[in-house]
């Protein structure tokens, strides 16, 4: 039996690192985004949401589910 860290060098050592790549938003389903996206905008303009929640709604798009949104 081998060790769990043992496993892991193992397992990671199988395993390629992409290069980040751009493409459009729609043809970016099932990919995983490179780095955090933020805004530099602040909504709501104040911090009281750990209170009162805060929820968006978008129109959803023709076509979409929840397996292609």
């Amino acid at each position: 039996m081998i060790t769990v860290e043992e496993a892991l060098e193992h397992i990671l050592s199988y395993i390629d690192v992409l290069e980040p790549e751009e493409k459009p938003l729609l043809e970016a389903l099932g990919q995983v985004l490179a780095e955090d996206v933020t805004s530099d905008l602040n909504i709501p303009p104040l911090d009281n949401t750990a209170m009162d929640g805060d929820a968006r709604r978008a129109q959803a798009p023709r076509g979409a589910s929840p397996a292609s949104p």
